[in-house]
């Protein structure tokens, strides 16, 4: 039965998707404080998400510098 009901959900949205919008009244309007507090979350997710990423570029960097170096070594 939650089958059928979420099959029934997800094809309502997809035949009719501007019925999942939020209106101007519930998200706030261009120039809102809402609106541009949910631009400026956006913003700063989409910065947390680069540094992490380039964090773990820098690790792998490392990782491979260090693999350089302990073969040019000899190994232990």
């Amino acid at each position: 039965m939650a089958r059928k009901q979420l099959a029934v959900a997800i094809g309502a949205g997809l035949l009719a998707p501007g019925g999942l919008e939020a209106c101007a009244v519930c998200f706030g309007g261009k120039g809102q404080p809402v609106s541009e507090a949910a631009g400026g979350a956006i913003l700063f997710l989409l910065g947390l998400v680069a540094c992490v990423l380039a964090a773990f570029a820098a690790f792998m960097v490392y990782l491979a510098m260090r693999a350089r170096r302990v073969a040019a070594e000899g190994g232990r």
